[in-house]
């Protein structure tokens, strides 16, 4: 938890708690380090994983790919402003980080963080079907933006 260091949040102690348990039980369990933040303010702001200068540093041939909400069905119904910024690696296509602005930032950043945890692809990620009109359809739009393949929004 709070002992362990820096972030300093509930759903890390949560997940710390757990895996010291499993391991007291006689079960060999690991903590990843994979932790999603979140601030609650308007717009909401969340990120997990990477980002783009901490994936070159690690060797990464990152990318990023940006949606705007702009471009989302229930954004534009609803007036909102935001995005959702992906950062990839070019070579193996796996989701390495994610950042989220806007309407339910802090829940959209979970399917991300999943992503990021099974160690899927941008491809494997683009092929799940999101219901319309949501926000977190913007996951499947910077998938596709991220393969050139959007058909919500170009660009050049």
């Amino acid at each position: 938890g709070d002992v362990t260091g820096p972030p300093f949040l509930a759903h890390k102690a949560y997940k710390q708690a757990a895996v010291a348990a499993e391991n007291i039980a006689g079960k060999t369990v690991a903590y990843d380090g994979l932790v999603p933040f979140g601030v609650f303010t308007t717009p909401e702001v969340a990120a997990v994983g990477l980002s783009a200068e901490t994936a070159r540093e690690k060797g990464y041939d990152s990318a990023e790919a940006r949606f705007p909400y702009a471009a989302l069905g229930r954004a534009v119904a609803e007036n909102e402003d935001g995005f959702v910024k992906l950062i990839f690696d070019k070579k193996t296509d796996k989701v390495l980080g994610a950042t989220v602005v806007g309407p339910h930032a802090t829940e959209t950043v979970s399917i991300l963080t999943t992503l990021i945890k099974l160690g899927a692809t941008v491809e494997e990620a683009s092929e799940t079907i999101f219901i319309h009109p949501t926000y977190s359809e913007a996951v499947a739009e910077v998938m596709h933006l991220a393969h050139k393949r959007s058909i919500h929004y170009v660009t050049r």
